[in-house]
């Protein structure tokens, strides 16, 4: 319940399991002293901070002395580092308990949590509020909690409709024709429970290529920087594919279909990776709707895909339990205490220089 050199405990309890920039945050401090101290200071904390590592293989040298080794590349943001004294003991501060409930309203403009961690990659988003209690003897003890917090990104609109008219070419120069898909997104923004819905419409009629299978893909591309480098990660985390048409056919009936993507199915991809947009880190995903063209070497042609940015919203995450209470606790209750976090708080990047080793592991 804490950690220091006073013997006892503190605690930050926060009211909900996450939140979003310009919310109010909510919670209660609990402090219990296993003996009297003199007078001191709980202080409360708001702590944010934004991380990348990763390793790059390279080789040096020709021949027998061709060597390969790896280079570290990383970089660091603050994002936010604010202290604020939460209560200021007049006298001795009793051993039976103290609770202080307290509230701030979060900057609009922070990035969402964020967590990757696998082979030789690090990045993190991650926020924290912590609480200490110093004494006038410099004694203290300290606890913290983390808060977990989504970002909002209203540029990104609402329905919409896209749409593409793709030049087919086979063997580099033969024309095929053209075939036109527009694909309808009802919204912008899912979370991992919900399912993706497309309407799509495919108008081959000019094309002399029949289309295999009409699919639906959700990608998700991480991109982090660490200056002077960057690495990007993108790949399909689900897919679904609908019945294709015919070449030169105008039938309603295998033009229009609806695709659907079950999102819970693949809930586990999403945990900690929501769409955010950081200094050093950011995590998209796109909804790719497009025609499996039945044509031989066609990569010198297009393609009838279209793309939209959609937002991918955490579900309700219940607030962490509240721990037993200690023996021997009967808290002194006191009043809530609101402070305003100092909105011109500008991120602290720093670039860490790169190092060179033989492992390609951390």
């Amino acid at each position: 319940m804490g950690n220091g050199n006073l013997k006892g405990g503190i605690h930050v309890q926060l009211e909900k399991g996450i939140y979003k920039g310009g919310e109010q945050v909510t919670g209660t401090v609990f402090l219990q002293l296993q003996e009297p101290s003199p007078s001191g200071a709980i202080v409360l904390g708001f702590q944010g901070t934004e991380y990348t590592r990763w390793k790059e293989r390279r080789t040096r040298g020709t021949g027998k002395n061709r060597r390969t080794y790896y280079v570290t590349r990383s970089a660091k943001a603050v994002l936010c580092n604010y202290r604020f004294t939460l209560y200021q003991f007049p006298g001795e501060v009793p051993p039976q308990g103290i609770t202080i409930p307290f509230s701030f309203v979060l900057p609009q403009n922070l990035p969402g949590s964020f967590n990757l961690s696998y082979f030789n990659t690090r990045a993190e988003i991650s926020y924290s509020v912590s609480a200490e209690f110093t004494n006038i003897e410099q004694k203290g003890i300290s606890n913290f909690s983390r808060l977990k917090l989504y970002q909002e990104i209203q540029s990104l609109g609402q329905a919409e409709s896209v749409s593409k008219s793709a030049k087919l070419l086979t063997w580099c120069c033969l024309n095929k024709g053209t075939c036109s898909i527009r694909a309808d997104y009802p919204q912008s923004s899912y979370t991992p429970a919900e399912t993706a819905a497309v309407n799509v419409t495919l108008d081959n009629s000019e094309s002399k290529i029949a289309v295999n299978s009409i699919s639906m893909k959700l990608f998700k591309t991480i991109r982090l920087l660490a200056h002077p480098g960057s690495k990007v990660v993108s790949y399909c985390i689900v897919e679904a594919s609908g019945q294709g048409t015919e070449a030169g056919t105008e039938n309603p009936k295998s033009l229009t279909t609806q695709l659907f993507l079950n999102l819970s199915s693949v809930a586990n991809q999403f945990d900690d990776q929501y769409t955010t947009h950081g200094n050093l880190i950011s995590c998209e995903y796109t909804l790719e709707v497009s025609g499996d063209m039945d044509g031989c070497c066609m990569c010198c042609g297009d393609v009838p895909r279209v793309q939209k940015r959609v937002i991918i919203l955490p579900q309700y995450m219940p607030p962490p339990p509240l721990p037993p209470p200690p023996p021997g606790w009967n808290p002194q209750y006191m009043n809530q205490v609101a402070f305003t976090y100092p909105q011109e708080y500008q991120p602290q990047v720093q670039n860490f220089e790169d190092q060179e080793d033989d492992n390609p592991n951390f």
